[in-house]
């Protein structure tokens, strides 16, 4: 009984154990979420959806047309009053500043498909 009651109690501390590192790298990772600075400078939306969707790259579009460095849709683009034809065409400056309104603090989160994967 006592090699039991022992055996479950280092279980026990080995799962309080477990919780906290899970705890700590739970937290690290959303606070790693919500920065908005990476390479390249700051950010218009949060650093790891840009890398997900463009690896911080101001890429020409894509098999479904989206392009830049946040990988706009065509029509979003034109929506937000982008001046190019594609985002990619456009600084970094445009890019930044209607990623920024579409992202509005997050209301906008769904308009990116990494932002559910990160």
């Amino acid at each position: 009984r006592a090699a039991r009651l022992a055996a479950l109690d280092r279980t026990r501390s080995g799962r309080r154990r477990a919780e906290r590192e899970l705890s700590r790298l739970l937290a690290a990772r959303a606070r790693a979420a919500r920065t908005s600075s990476g390479p390249g400078g700051p950010w218009a939306i949060p650093w790891a959806i840009v890398q997900c969707e463009s690896g911080g790259e101001n890429l020409p579009p894509n098999h479904a047309g989206a392009s830049g460095y946040y990988q706009f849709m065509p029509d979003t683009w034109r929506g937000l009053g982008g001046s190019t034809p594609h985002a990619y065409q456009a600084s970094k400056a445009e890019q930044d500043r209607l990623a920024a309104r579409l992202w509005a603090g997050g209301a906008g989160r769904h308009n990116w498909v990494c932002a559910d994967l990160v």
